[in-house]
């Protein structure tokens, strides 16, 4: 994917990845490294056109920069100063300057540059009950998983509590094709906590020879999953979670997040196809 796609904004939207592909956030020294090229850029007040005051980026003012996106061919710049906020425009800046400067997000749709583009996507399959997601009966599917995968994981890296999952994190191609890299157990460790914790993630192709068979042929097998990750963006209920991973097994397109449609009812589907990486 053409680097400047990256760039796609639009600040009449809400500054969210739900209705945004990238975000460029900015960081506590973004601000500075925003007044060391204001010239450059020509960074102008929206309305009078005038350029800012150079104290304006100086940290003792207390200004902070509030967001930046793409509008019209000009970067637009929000900054708050007293509780007020400041609008200014500029020529786009370097993509190496905004690299180095500020944190850029990617949403479900966008596709990380290389020989073959790809999405960074992190699933979670259930192994039994968890207090995320008590309406969540499906889980009774994944028994393969459990004994054939899971427990002799656990064998190799012992903890303490209840096992609720397995965390599986993978490559998903523009082939539809899957490169499955780690994998990390999920625990309640006390009945009364109302969270899980993620034990430490393992690489699957360090994983004994038959462990790593066995996910192999697991990927074909009706597994009943959801999506933690899809990017940088975090899906926000259970049933958003499991439609990601409906459209990823089908190699369907994935939309806007503000956009998914109502979630399938079928609880169990295969994996994407792909290989230990």
């Amino acid at each position: 994917m053409p680097l400047l796609i990256l760039w796609a904004q639009v600040c009449g939207l809400a500054y969210d990845l739900r209705l945004q592909d990238t975000l460029w956030m900015p960081s506590p020294t973004s601000l500075t490294a925003l007044g060391r090229i204001a010239r450059a850029i020509e960074l102008r007040e929206l309305r009078t056109g005038i350029r800012p005051a150079a104290d304006l980026f100086k940290a003792k003012q207390g200004a902070r920069l509030l967001q930046v996106c793409q509008e019209a061919g000009q970067w637009r710049w929000e900054i708050v100063l007293n509780g007020e906020t400041l609008v200014f425009l500029s020529r786009p800046p370097r993509l190496r300057w905004l690299r180095r400067h500020f944190t850029l997000l990617c949403g479900p749709r966008t596709w990380h540059p290389s020989r073959i583009p790809y999405k960074e996507i992190e699933l979670l399959i259930p192994l039994s009950w968890r207090v995320q997601a008590p309406e969540d009966s499906s889980w009774q599917a994944n028994r393969p998983w459990l004994e054939e995968f899971a427990l002799p994981l656990l064998a190799l890296r012992p903890s303490v509590g209840r096992l609720c999952g397995l965390q599986v994190q993978l490559r998903y191609l523009t082939t539809g094709e899957a490169r499955y890299r780690a994998v990390a157990l999920v625990w309640q460790r006390h009945a009364d906590l109302p969270f899980d914790e993620v034990g430490a993630l393992v690489r699957l192709r360090r994983l004994p020879p038959a462990l790593r068979q066995r996910f192999t042929q697991l990927i074909g097998r009706p597994t009943h999953a959801y999506a933690l990750r899809i990017q940088d963006y975090y899906p926000a209920s259970f049933p958003e979670a499991y439609h990601w991973f409906y459209l990823l097994c089908h190699g369907r397109e994935l939309p806007l997040p503000a956009k998914l449609a109502d979630s399938p009812r079928t609880p169990c589907f295969s994996l994407p196809p792909g290989r230990i990486e």
